[in-house]
């Protein structure tokens, strides 16, 4: 079964913009290069800093975000390791070494995984090693720490500190550090849907809110938006459109809503929350608004309390049913999580003076698909913050999940 693709419209600007960021940073080098009087040559050792600084441009907006994490590092080690024996162990030899090492233990851990994960006799315990070698495997080979410490040590090798390759090498990390993280075309796009504020005052325990209005209309289904109350914002997605009363209305799904309620005790009748299109970085709430813009996809309710490695529980939503044994699957930039339904219950639940029977699901755990070993390899991490459970069809269509 492959797993599911989470890769919409959305996912194909954000590669366009990290294709302009790549082109731009190289550019911004060369340019500051040229300027400085820095000289670069790709056949000189002294110039192994530019070669490195190039590789860090593009692991940062290409190799990293475009490929799954462990193939990434990989990339990153290999590269280490020769551009390591390229320098010929100039300057600090322990450094060097220190490197070197560094870059051969990543990739021999990934390794370590893929053989363990590939083998269709492993069991839990060949599953565990597996996940912890991926896991530091991948710690050591992420380009903001082995390729960010080889650019220093390059440096330090061949140029005093307060040149020109210094000065080029700290301005192109600025840039490459501030756009990976800040993202500007997502703010630049946040910008331009500005719109009404929405006021809403009905809540759905423990992490729904019901926008009522015709404000409503202009919400659409996968939309992140920004939820304001008690002096602090949270965001939300937009799950459901439907009718209340008659009217139109949005149902907005919040990891964090108790944070933007009001601290005096626990009614909360009368209380508004502003809800708006979000302005801010949305990365948290990216997969499952990915997600949930597929056709098919449907979310049935958030992971919550009482949820461990390998097993889960989740409250179901409304005028939703599942059935035994039926796979339904978490999202995260880590990539697509598998459970299996294996049992239902209706228990009473209580929040925020609010005492209602709901459906409770339990599932077990079966792993993230690699399509390398054709079945299922366990995540070894304990749970995250409450996410959203999905279900629906899975075919061939939803390949790539990453």
């Amino acid at each position: 079964m492959p797993p599911l693709n989470s890769s919409p419209d959305a996912k194909g600007a954000d590669r366009l913009a990290r294709l302009v960021y790549a082109a731009i940073g190289a550019g911004l080098a060369v340019w500051l290069s040229d300027g400085l009087g820095a000289e670069p040559s790709l056949l000189k050792r002294e110039s192994l800093w530019f070669e490195v600084l190039l590789l860090v441009i593009f692991a940062a907006f290409l190799f990293e975000p475009l490929f799954a994490g462990s193939q990434a590092a990989v990339a990153n080690s290999i590269a280490t390791i020769l551009l390591c024996l390229a320098s010929g162990f100039t300057g600090s030899v322990f450094w060097w070494v220190l490197l070197l090492l560094i870059g051969a233990s990543s990739f021999a851990l990934l390794s370590l995984a893929y053989v363990l994960q590939t083998d269709p006799i492993s069991g839990r315990i060949t599953g565990r090693i597996a996940g912890i070698a991926t896991l530091i495997g991948r710690r050591l080979g992420a380009w903001k720490f082995l390729l960010v410490l080889l650019l220093i040590v390059s440096l330090a090798s061949f140029h005093a500190p307060f040149q020109a390759p210094w000065t080029v090498s700290l301005t192109v990390m600025l840039f490459v550090l501030f756009c990976s993280e800040v993202r500007p075309h997502r703010v630049l796009l946040s910008m331009a849907k500005a719109s009404r504020q929405m006021t809403v005052s009905h809540l759905a325990a423990p992490h729904e809110l019901l926008v009522v209005g015709p404000e409503a209309r202009g919400l659409s289904v996968g939309e992140i938006v920004e939820l304001e109350g008690n002096g602090r914002g949270r965001l939300g997605l937009v799950i459901a459109q439907i009718l209340e009363s008659g009217r139109p209305a949005a149902r907005v799904f919040a990891q964090r809503l108790v944070d933007v309620l009001p601290d005096q005790g626990p009614d909360v009748s009368g209380y508004s929350i502003t809800v708006r299109r979000a302005s801010r970085d949305t990365a948290e709430l990216d997969p499952d608004s990915s997600e949930i813009r597929l056709r098919g996809t449907t979310p049935l309710g958030q992971m919550g309390e009482g949820t461990s490695t390998l097993e889960g529980r989740f409250e179901l939503f409304p005028s939703c049913d599942v059935r035994l044994g039926q796979l339904v699957w978490t999202v995260s930039e880590e990539g697509c999580l598998f459970w299996q339904v294996a049992d239902a219950r209706v228990e009473v639940a209580t929040w925020g003076g609010d005492r209602r029977r709901a459906a409770n699901v339990s599932v077990s755990q079966l792993g993230e698909w690699s399509d390398e070993s054709f079945g299922f390899s366990v995540r070894d991490e304990s749970p995250s913050i409450v996410r959203l459970v999905h279900g629906g069809a899975i075919g061939p269509r939803y390949r790539g999940c990453s």
